[in-house]
């Protein structure tokens, strides 16, 4: 007889305990399980618990509109947050900034990899990722507010050189997603735009004595999976939750795309043209920096075009565009969609993608700015009282030689017509991206000197 893990929402949630450390995969709008995320929101919301929850995520997850991990944003539902990128989740960010919940943001790097720490069952990740930035323990240690004391940096030297030891923690409950589970729990990704990190965040909360919860959109028969397709076998996954289609969408954006998947290829032509608007202009200037045979990074917002302004001239075949999800090769898209490509080459789990980055695999990054001082330093992570988080920004230009930085002069009310073959500045915007001292240091220009 087989035992099936098949478990409606609210049964899945009910065995986590106040104070628990909840870890959630996904990465902006890919990969989000929003049916578990709304089930703990409509359990707390009814006074059933659970509270002081501590919650711990790489990539950003959510789409601005309460979706995502702003379903957990309640003070009193969370007492901890520790997460690469704030930008898509406005009401836990907003707790963050205004001192309600204790917060952390350290690079999305460190904490995919810290997961595999925890599975391995190591105390902790040592690297020098991070030197000079705002989680160096010598500045904010990744502090977001007053309310967060505990140091979870720490400093150290290793051969005359300079390292951070990041303290690792057990994991009580991991939610995760893929696309298909059989009754034992066996889960393939098969129409997932990206796998990220759902192999390693259930293999650390098995080795933390803790549970898996996994949303799926379908359920196959026992023993008809091929193996060969299993992401995340049996032994790590607890309990199995299906899905409606409106809560299992491929992206935020998207309900499901084979290309997006990798079931077929399109032509390039195919994608929607860019509009000529001043995004695009810069964008196409960033263009040009692009050289055969390189493999390139695009982050999120304005270099999210360079790929499609690539696709566009028809070079995309001259370099290998990559995306820290995991993505090798293709055409990236934006929008909600941002994360995947189209006609891809391969796909590496989130970890393997940053061990990728911070072996230095990479031969130029595009990355976006909030503000710029002239020490070359660049802050995207916190400003104008906005906490967007690091995300990935930190692991990718400290480990790669040729950092692109794109953006407007300024913002807050730019306003600039494109036409007639030029660019006409109305009128600049209220924020210059030009400063005396940058709100935060997130790319550190000395480091980078020394490097």
């Amino acid at each position: 007889m087989t035992i099936s893990k098949l478990v409606d929402a609210a049964d899945a949630v009910s065995v986590i305990r106040d104070g628990d450390i909840v870890a959630s995969s996904g990465w902006g709008g890919h990969g989000v399980a929003e049916c578990i995320l709304q089930a703990i929101e409509d359990r707390h919301l009814a006074g059933n618990g659970p509270r002081d929850l501590t919650l711990v995520w790489a990539g950003g997850q959510g789409d601005g509109q309460g979706r995502g991990l702003d379903h957990l944003g309640h003070a009193g539902l969370l007492k901890r947050a520790i997460g690469g990128h704030y930008g898509q989740i406005p009401k836990l960010a907003q707790l963050a900034v205004d001192g309600d919940i204790e917060a952390y943001n350290l690079p999305e790097g460190v904490l995919v990899h810290l997961y595999r720490s925890t599975a391995a069952g190591a105390p902790g990740l040592l690297t020098t990722v991070g030197i000079g930035t705002f989680v160096d323990p010598r500045f904010e240690g990744g502090k977001v507010n007053a309310s967060t004391t505990e140091e979870i940096v720490e400093l150290t030297e290793r051969d005359g050189e300079e390292w951070l030891f990041y303290r690792g923690r057990p994991i009580d409950i991991a939610i995760i997603r893929g696309t298909t589970a059989d009754p034992l729990g066996n889960i393939t990704t098969e129409r997932e735009a990206v796998h990220l990190e759902i192999l390693q965040m259930a293999m650390a909360a098995k080795a933390s004595g803790g549970y898996v919860i996994c949303q799926v959109e379908r359920i196959a028969e026992p023993g008809s999976l091929d193996s060969r397709d299993v992401r995340v076998p049996s032994v790590l996954v607890d309990a199995v939750v299906v899905a409606d289609p409106d809560h299992h969408m491929q992206t935020f954006g998207t309900a499901y795309n084979p290309a997006v998947s990798g079931e077929i290829r399109v032509p390039v032509d195919s994608l929607d043209p860019l509009p000529l608007d001043p995004r695009t202009v810069v964008a196409r200037r960033a263009a040009v920096e692009l050289d055969a045979d390189s493999v390139v990074n695009v982050g999120l917002g304005l270099p999210e075009l360079v790929g499609r302004v690539a696709g566009e001239e028809d070079v995309q075949d001259l370099v290998t565009f990559t995306i820290d999800t995991g993505v090798i090769g293709g055409v990236p898209l934006s929008g909600f969609d941002f994360g995947a490509s189209v006609n891809r080459e391969a796909l590496l789990d989130h970890s393997s993608s940053f061990d990728f980055i911070d072996g230095g695999g990479l031969d130029t990054v595009f990355l976006g700015v909030a503000e710029c001082d002239g020490s070359g330093n660049v802050n995207v992570s916190r400003f104008a009282g906005r906490l967007a988080g690091c995300g990935g920004a930190i692991n990718l230009t400290q480990r790669t030689d040729n950092v692109v930085f794109l953006t407007p002069f300024s913002s807050g009310g730019l306003d600039v017509a494109v036409e007639d073959g030029g660019v006409e500045i109305r009128s600049e915007g209220r924020f210059s991206k030009f400063v005396d001292t940058v709100g935060q240091v997130t790319f550190s220009g000395p480091r980078a000197i020394e490097r």
